[in-house]
């Protein structure tokens, strides 16, 4: 369970995605991952973004972003910023419910091996 940007709402993670405490090591290890990794061709580049959830399958992480829309990216833990554009591939969602309903049900349904 994490807290939202308002502070007032709590988002439960459904399995395979976990919370990231923020301001903790991990948080800080993947906020400075992405950071090394967006090249300044990225979309994503020179904005501030903070990790809260990770998902337990494969290299996705939320990430709630300055202007408080939120991105799932995939991070490549590659030595420099991929010289590809667009990578680390990323999908952007403007609240927190759009990415619930278009991304975690659909890991969760996945993950479960449901319909």
């Amino acid at each position: 369970m994490a807290r939202t940007p308002d502070r007032e709402t709590y988002i439960v993670f459904l399995k395979p995605w976990s919370a990231v405490t923020p301001d903790s090591s991990s948080a800080r290890f993947f906020e400075d991952e992405l950071a090394r990794e967006l090249g300044s061709n990225h979309p994503l580049y020179g904005r501030h973004a903070s990790c809260v959830a990770k998902n337990q399958t494969c290299d996705d992480f939320l990430f709630l972003i300055d202007d408080n829309t939120v991105a799932q990216v995939h991070l490549t833990y590659m030595k420099y910023p991929p010289e590809r554009p667009g990578w680390p591939s990323y999908t952007l969602f403007e609240t927190f419910t759009e990415w619930m309903i278009d991304s975690m049900i659909q890991d969760h349904r996945h993950h479960l091996l449901l319909w």
